[in-house]
């Protein structure tokens, strides 16, 4: 073995938009691995969760845990299938201009794709060159309520 161990994850991320009680904060959530981030927008929402989760996977495979034994509670997972189930489907570039447009009131959900690569032999190195070297993210459909 070459020291390389491949994990492919499929995440479920549902972003929030800003609340009164945190104006123009976005709150974003990968459920499969219970991280939350924020950002000004909806793309940086989506920025910052990537970064997490990337932080996330790197720090629980160097410590030899299985980054989906973090899971979120179940009600997070019941606020997804509804959204899924009265959401419509829209494109990301759909989904941007309505987010710049200042159209979307509701949570949004998409399901990502995370292949990530960890590297034994490098684990020493910082974590931002780690996050320019493993994770590539594919964004299929989106749903929007």
């Amino acid at each position: 073995m070459d020291g390389t161990c491949r994990h492919d994850y499929n995440l479920w991320i549902v972003v929030h938009p800003p609340e009164k009680d945190v104006p123009g904060q976005w709150l974003a959530h990968c459920l499969e691995f219970d991280t939350i981030s924020q950002g000004n927008s909806f793309e940086h929402a989506l920025k910052m969760i990537f970064e997490a989760i990337v932080m996330v996977v790197h720090a629980d495979r160097l410590a030899g845990r299985e980054p989906m034994e973090r899971r979120a509670p179940e009600e997070f997972y019941e606020e997804l299938y509804a959204l899924l189930g009265r959401g419509e489907k829209v494109s990301m570039a759909e989904l941007e201009k309505l987010s710049h447009e200042g159209r979307i009131t509701t949570p949004c959900a998409t399901q990502i794709e995370l292949h990530a690569r960890h590297v034994e032999n490098r684990a020493q190195e910082a974590v931002p060159r780690l996050m320019r070297q493993f994770p590539v993210f594919t964004q299929p459909e989106l749903a929007c309520c």
